[in-house]
């Protein structure tokens, strides 16, 4: 068996989908980090600086991890995926958390739907929440900082400087707090 020391390091951008993982992988470029995305998901509306996505971390969940040895970059993995990946590499992890009500109501309005039982998504999520942050606490091989999307909007000089610590002192801060437009927190709890 190999020590995690022997692991090949990734960098991560975690979280539900809708709770920001798009937006720390903008401030992470601002903060001169190289990112791992495709560019295959344009912006929209619901996401105006764009997604930062790799169509190949679908393939996470069917085995499809080899890409992984290559990526020297942070790369954007969805929370349910992380269970996927923590027994084969040393993750450096960003986990962006979100009100699982916001996470909710901004889901269903990307998809066009209203949420017949708020109650119940929000129950959903919260396991698949705490999922992740099991993985995040009980595994060795994981370095992480969570990231609150409602502070980093409304204090983005604070999280980001939290943020750059957590790096090592990456970057100019003040160009990633410029990447953060609180216009755009439109669905709140």
């Amino acid at each position: 068996m190999k020590a995690f020391r022997d692991f090949h390091c990734i960098n991560v951008v975690s979280g539900l989908p809708r709770s920001g993982t798009s937006l720390m992988m903008n401030i992470l470029s601002a903060l001169d980090q190289d990112v791992f995305y495709d560019d295959e998901r344009k912006s929209d509306a619901s996401n105006p600086g764009g997604y930062f996505e790799s169509q190949l971390v679908k393939g996470i969940p069917h085995g499809e991890i080899s890409f992984l040895n290559e990526v020297e970059s942070w790369v954007k993995i969805t929370a349910n995926y992380i269970p996927y990946i923590c027994d084969n590499f040393s993750i450096k992890m960003i986990y962006m958390d979100r009100s699982l009500e916001e996470v909710a109501r901004s889901q269903s309005k990307m998809i066009d739907e209203g949420i017949s039982d708020l109650e119940r998504q929000v129950e959903l999520l919260a396991e698949a929440r705490e999922r992740a942050f099991y993985f995040m606490r009980s595994r060795l091989n994981i370095d992480y900082h969570v990231v609150n999307y409602g502070e980093l909007v409304r204090s983005p000089d604070d999280s980001v400087g939290a943020l750059s610590r957590f790096l090592g002192g990456a970057g100019d801060c003040s160009r990633a707090v410029a990447v953060v437009d609180e216009k755009l927190y439109r669905n709140k709890g």
